[in-house]
């Protein structure tokens, strides 16, 4: 999992893998969000990717919100007056909002105030839904495994290699699952309860 989705999941927050035509993530019908590193915002420009990618979002959404992590002006082999020139054209000519952050941890902040915003208001759970679902089917199960609170990419690389597959990691007992490296106690308790958890629609 991205950095950005391993620190929501140790947040508590809601993750729906979800592949979307338009946007990195959703918090609601109404607001799509496009991530970029600094490079990939350079990279993008240079391309022609970045306008067609937010004419996109602002045809689809109607709060189009772009996070720029990372600062586009060090070590870029763009002109600076053209990086402006870009900027200010994303903010008056397309009408997207832009967000700077300066890590993944900021940016995961971010997205978690909005969607606490967007939804609670609305009367629903705190969910995001994000695309690039990977095709490699052991690192969708990578995905899979993340998602479960106080389980980051090294303890689900870990517990796959042990168990192979998600029916025998929810199938485990607590003290099978404590054997794993960096499964303690605690989590090994989260995955037993969380496994055997019966689903409730509640909305």
């Amino acid at each position: 999992a991205s950095p950005v989705v391993r620190i929501l999941s140790l947040m508590g927050v809601g993750l729906k893998l979800e592949q979307l035509a338009v946007a990195d993530y959703l918090v609601s019908e109404r607001t799509g969000i496009e991530r970029k590193s600094a490079q990939d915002f350079n990279d993008s420009i240079k391309d022609g990717r970045l306008f067609r990618e937010l004419s996109e979002l602002r045809n689809n959404f109607e709060r189009p919100i772009l996070i720029l992590e990372g600062d586009p002006f060090e070590n870029s082999n763009i002109n600076e007056n053209a990086l402006w020139g870009a900027i200010s054209s994303i903010i008056l000519n397309f009408g997207v909002n832009l967000y700077k952050t300066k890590d993944p941890k900021e940016t995961a902040m971010f997205l978690y105030q909005l969607a606490k915003k967007e939804q609670v208001q609305s009367n629903t759970r705190i969910n995001l839904r994000f695309e690039k679902a990977p095709l490699d089917t052991s690192l969708l199960l990578e995905y899979i495994v993340a998602g479960i609170p106080g389980i980051n990419s090294l303890r689900a690389k870990n517990l796959l290699s042990e168990f192979k597959t998600l029916q025998n990691i929810f199938n485990s007992d607590i003290p099978d699952l404590t054997k794993i490296d960096n499964i303690g106690k605690k989590i090994a308790q989260g995955i037993y309860k969380i496994s055997r958890y019966k689903y409730r629609n509640d909305s």
